[in-house]
């Protein structure tokens, strides 16, 4: 058995993250817990992640823009982003794809469910 997908959740609300945290634990996924855009980049440099969700509504630096900043990482090229958010509408998707976020989800949803889409780990594959 392979090691599990880790997922950073990334949501300025202490129960949201949680409760994201704990479904994805009880379905066998590594998380790593942020709750603005700072702690994620250093949780991300420190641990990068296969996958993050962010909450696009953080306080100072936007779901967007971490987005961006994820991307650049080294290691990160790859990165899955999942936005979970309560802004709706053509703008905010388009702003969600010109940020790199591969799926923009509006609240509420099945995360658990999306990150079954993705493919296994790969071990150590290079950017």
């Amino acid at each position: 058995m392979g090691e599990p997908m880790r997922v950073l959740v990334v949501d300025d609300n202490d129960d949201t993250r949680e409760l994201f945290a704990d479904l994805l634990r009880a379905r066998g996924y590594a998380t790593e817990l942020a709750h603005d855009a700072a702690s994620a980049l250093a949780i991300a440099i420190a641990r990068p992640p296969d996958a993050a969700i962010l909450d696009i509504g953080l306080p100072g630096v936007d779901g967007y823009e971490l987005a961006r900043q994820l991307r650049v990482l080294p290691g990160l090229a790859q990165l899955r982003i999942i936005a979970v958010t309560g802004h709706s509408g053509d703008a905010h998707r388009r702003s969600a794809s010109e940020a790199g976020i591969d799926r923009h989800l509006i609240k509420p949803i099945r995360i658990v469910d999306l990150l079954a889409e993705l493919p296994p780990r790969a071990s150590a594959a290079p950017d």
